[in-house]
């Protein structure tokens, strides 16, 4: 179950140190704020995985008042600074304080509750979303994620919301990114839109205007493929678990092999902020080919109340990772592909995954057209194994 809380919190101003109200929704591996309670989209989300939550104690900050006169260094000029509730800080006093640290180095934030007990929660909280889900070995020698969504602090779930955006700045998702890596992000995102936005054919006689091919329909997931360069190939259908819980198992790199029979070993080999990372990939051999290896670049935005996640090849990076070890092949990443949402008939989680890559090294159509279309079906894999089944 998602650990989930919402609540006014005062949050501290970045140049002015005083503090304003702002509607803090907890939503794991997500936290989200808003300017009032009555805006549809969040002015931020952030990624709290890997984050630090500390004490504030007076020695290390003081108590700043809050002014309602001053604009909001990180807020939009033209909005009204003031949140619906008002929330005095006469009686605020550091066992009422605590932050939160990013891993990628980022400024902190500084938040203050009206008292102690409310702190106690929200650090409860903000700390279970903080802890990576590493995997947990089970006694038919698999795993199964541990997550950290196992209680229910708050009765008021949230997904990302209608027209919303995880921060519409593009400084989000591309500080400290290469400036040669972000054009084919930029690209990759566009592609797995539009990809994933068009019809899925259901049948083989479905007639709607679509560039995509009927490939199968079967447990619950319907794929299609899409003629080109590369072959791609898309699978859509609905899982059991909560989006946050798939969410974090997908954008794991650590957990593919534990559900990917031919997947050998992945490792995060350069993290740039918190929605953009370069993941090394590396997959068994198929006799008689050579074990083939991945290095892609993945960034991840939320836009219209949907989490997308989308990688493409990272070429240009220096480094032991930047070319291929002796004895594989550097397969290419055109676009792969996750699009995520709250289901509201099933209370799961609708996904799409789009796949298109060129394994190199001149296999054979039959091979390359059979390793990409099972990749339609891994919401289907990564559903049961998340179950343990």
């Amino acid at each position: 179950m998602v650990v989930t809380m919402k609540g006014t919190l005062l949050k501290r101003r970045d140049v002015f140190k005083t503090y304003r109200p702002r509607l803090f929704v907890l939503d794991p591996p997500l936290l989200h704020y808003y300017l009032t309670p009555a805006d549809v989209a969040p002015r931020k989300s952030i990624f709290l995985t890997g984050c630090k939550i500390k004490y504030v104690s007076d020695t290390q900050d003081g108590i700043h008042n809050m002014d309602d006169n001053d604009d909001d260094n990180d807020d939009e000029s033209n909005k009204n600074n003031t949140a619906s509730t008002s929330t005095s800080t006469s009686n605020i006093t550091d066992s009422s304080c605590f932050t939160i640290e990013s891993s990628q180095g980022e400024a902190a934030y500084y938040l203050q509750c009206k008292d102690k007990e409310t702190r106690e929660s929200w650090i409860k909280a903000l700390q279970a979303a903080t802890a990576p889900t590493p995997p947990t070995p089970r006694n038919n020698n698999r795993a199964s994620p541990s997550p950290t969504f196992n209680s229910t602090v708050s009765d008021a779930p949230t997904t990302p919301s209608a027209n919303s955006s995880s921060n519409s700045s593009s400084d989000s998702y591309s500080a400290n990114v290469p400036p040669h890596l972000l054009p084919p992000l930029a690209a990759a995102h566009s592609l797995l839109k539009l990809h994933s936005s068009a019809h899925l054919p259901s049948s083989e006689t479905d007639s709607t205007p679509t560039p995509w091919t009927f490939l199968f329909s079967k447990k619950g997931i319907l794929a299609g493929t899409l003629s080109g360069r590369h072959l791609t190939v898309r699978g859509s259908g609905v899982m059991s678990q909560p989006w946050p819980l798939v969410f974090s198992t997908v954008i794991n790199v650590y957990n593919k092999e534990l559900y990917d029979s031919q997947f050998d070993a992945g490792k995060r080999v350069a993290t740039y902020n918190d929605r953009c990372f370069v993941d090394h990939l590396l997959f068994k051999p198929v006799w008689p080919t050579s074990p083939r290896e991945f290095l892609n670049a993945v960034s991840w935005r939320v836009e219209a109340g949907k989490l997308y996640i989308a990688a493409t090849e990272a070429k240009g990076l220096p480094g032991p990772y930047g070319e291929p070890a002796r004895g594989r092949v550097r397969g290419e990443c055109v676009i792969g592909g996750w699009v995520i949402e709250k289901d509201e008939a099933t209370g799961g989680t609708r996904v799409s995954i789009v796949v298109s890559s060129d394994l190199k090294g001149g296999l054979p159509g039959s091979i390359v057209a059979a390793v990409t279309r099972q990749q339609a079906m891994f919401p289907r894999i990564i559903e049961k194994w998340i179950e343990g089944e």
